[in-house]
């Protein structure tokens, strides 16, 4: 698929095409798929969002709008995005990958947790 590449201005600028993904799904949701992709050159992850604009392109506008704005250590940071050129009408997100799981996971695998050890994650 051919994507037209836009990078935030906050990051270095970088290359999908060094980039390859897998058959490792490691999310999916109503709107989007996300694969796991490694560098070739660098062997650096990242998630990479895949998005049906034809259905969610206004959902992907604001998540791009939202995550270019928003610098903090415990919001996963959007490295750049691309748009296909080729007719499909898919977007990708390429994330910040993150190797331990979210807290919805954590809390399906582990159960509930106690008020002192939620307070210290909600502080975060």
């Amino acid at each position: 698929m051919p994507l037209c590449h836009y990078h935030c201005d906050h990051h270095e600028s970088l290359c999908s095409s060094e980039y390859v993904t897998g058959n490792s799904i490691i999310g999916n949701g109503a709107t989007s798929i996300v694969k796991l992709a490694m560098n070739t050159r660098t062997k650096n992850q990242v998630a990479v969002k895949i998005v049906n604009l034809s259905m969610y392109s206004q959902l992907f506008d604001k998540e791009v709008a939202v995550l270019s704005a928003v610098n903090h250590n415990n919001i996963v940071k959007l490295l750049w995005y691309e748009l296909s050129q080729d007719g499909n009408n898919i977007g990708a997100l390429f994330l910040e990958y993150l190797p331990f799981p979210s807290l919805m996971k954590h809390i399906l695998q582990f159960g509930s947790m106690t008020e002192d050890v939620a307070l210290i994650v909600l502080r975060q």
